[in-house]
């Protein structure tokens, strides 16, 4: 690797100032869309198993997006940086409509937006720093930004737990400032040095053709789908099982946001930085498959009446999270010619789109067939074979 110029370190301190800047005022809407969206449905506007499964897949529905996106940015010229400050922006009209709205309908539809809008910029992301970062120190840098959006969020969460205690009707400040925060965000990361993405056809679905042109990208694809579609399933139904007094436990809305997102959030910060040095230094193979132990732990253990268990359990998914920050974000750039990372990243984005989008329909109706503990350890199982489907992969030299 050719020694860094004056010019890639400005870059990479350019993009590590502002895009922490960025994580900071996001973390907050992170929070409340992980913690909070689904009890203020459940709890305040009483909402139906749809609405609450279309919630979970909203961000889903940005990601089957992402593919467009990235097609109209390139045509357009736009800066990549450019492209993000707009989704944000666009992301924080749409908590600001779901801070206003009256009912149920305007609620859900300021989420979409927002939710549509963060799903889409996720390939952009990864370019920028694709763009502005080099190969062994990627990770590193990276997860010291994830880091700085997992203590935004964690404060947000404690925050939030506080103002809204055992009323989720007080809901509309928290959503009004992850709005305006997020326009923030846009305006900071708008000064990270970047430059557009290549011209490419008029097709935005062009892209999935390196799923069996590389037969290694495409495999690593299908194991994402079996343990992406495993958590997705059960990720929602968690919030669920916590909050809905009829079939669940009827916690608290602040004991629900502790134990669903500011225990993980807590881990996410405390194992970040170590899972960013393992993905610079590790077979990403291995990486991967020690992170979705994380998530087997975790699920196995939540499903219960016990909140000591359901904490263990929040401990393990705060772990797997952390590594998943780091490995779900930039493992593709192990894979993709630098040139194509907005487009290998698309595919991936993609196809995480597709199974969030059916994933949490089928565990709302599975909980009516089966029970939640059963749908937990069907989560497990899976989760478990997308594992082994990786052990063909582990080791492999990719070309170039």
């Amino acid at each position: 690797m050719p020694v860094p110029s004056v010019d890639a370190d400005a870059r990479l301190a350019a993009i590590g100032r502002w895009d922490r800047w960025r994580a900071r005022c996001t973390g907050p809407g992170a929070a409340t869309v992980s913690g909070l969206m689904l009890v203020v449905a459940v709890q305040h506007f009483a909402a139906s198993d749809a609405v609450k499964a279309t919630l979970a897949s909203a961000a889903s529905c940005g990601f089957l997006a992402s593919p467009l996106a990235v097609l109209l940015v390139a045509r357009r010229g736009w800066r990549v940086a450019s492209a993000i400050a707009a989704l944000l922006a666009l992301s924080g009209l749409g908590y600001l409509l779901a801070a206003a709205a009256p009912g149920i309908g305007l609620y859900v539809a300021g989420f979409l937006v927002a939710l549509i809008a963060s799903g889409m910029l996720v390939p952009f992301t990864i370019a920028m720093w694709r763009q502005n970062a080099a190969d062994a120190v990627r990770g590193r840098h990276f997860s010291a930004v994830v880091q700085n959006e997992v203590v935004a969020g964690l404060i947000a969460t404690l925050l939030i737990a506080w103002w809204i205690g055992d009323d989720a009707g007080r809901f509309r400040p928290v959503l009004a400032l992850a709005g305006i925060l997020a326009v923030a965000a846009g305006w900071c990361v708008r000064r990270v040095p970047s430059h557009p993405l290549p011209a490419t056809g008029r097709n935005p679905f062009a892209a999935l053709v390196w799923l069996w042109r590389d037969p290694g990208f495409g495999w690593v694809n299908c194991s994402y789908t079996v343990m992406g579609f495993a958590n997705f399933m059960v990720l929602p139904l968690r919030v669920d099982w916590l909050a809905s007094a009829d079939h669940g436990l009827g916690y608290r809305a602040d004991l629900i946001q502790l134990v669903v997102v500011a225990v993980p959030t807590l881990l996410r910060f405390a194992c970040g930085r170590l899972w960013g040095m393992a993905f610079d230094r590790m077979d990403f193979i291995s990486l991967r498959i020690a992170i979705n132990v994380c998530f087997v732990a975790a699920m196995a253990l939540f499903f219960t009446a016990s909140l000591p268990l359901q904490l263990v359990a929040s401990v393990f998914l705060g772990i797997g999270f952390a590594g998943g920050d780091i490995a779900w974000n930039l493992w593709v750039t192990r894979y993709a010619p630098p040139e194509r990372t907005a487009d290998y990243m698309a595919v991936h984005v993609f196809l995480t789109g597709l199974r969030g989008l059916v994933a949490p329909s089928v565990g709302f109706a599975l909980i009516a067939l089966i029970g939640r503990v059963s749908v937990g350890w069907i989560a497990v199982a899976g989760v478990v074979v997308a594992s082994l489907m990786l052990l063909p992969e582990r080791g492999r030299p990719r070309p170039g």
